[in-house]
């Protein structure tokens, strides 16, 4: 994806989020949230990739439970957003 792209895609990922947590889907919910937020991310908004990812993460635990492969990748992507930031300093 082009980066001019972004603020369309990041505008309709965000209506499909909206529309999933009316229809009460969660795991569509779960899905744009880790979209949204790994988009935040490649645009610099950490605070806002890792409060979104945190969301899907939470809403994927709920449905895939803990063990699932779709709540390992939410934790795959949570993990890269601190790798990125050099957030895993040692003490």
């Amino acid at each position: 994806m082009q980066m001019k792209e972004f603020g369309s895609v990041q505008a309709e990922m965000a209506e499909v989020q909206a529309q999933a947590r009316k229809n009460a889907n969660p795991q569509l919910e779960a899905d744009a949230a880790d979209a949204l937020g790994r988009m935040l991310g490649l645009r610099g908004d950490v605070a806002g990739e890792r409060r979104l990812l945190t969301e899907a993460l939470a809403l994927r635990r709920k449905v895939h439970g803990e063990d699932s492969y779709q709540v390992g990748m939410s934790y795959v992507n949570l993990g890269g957003s601190y790798m990125r930031a050099n957030d895993n300093r040692p003490g």
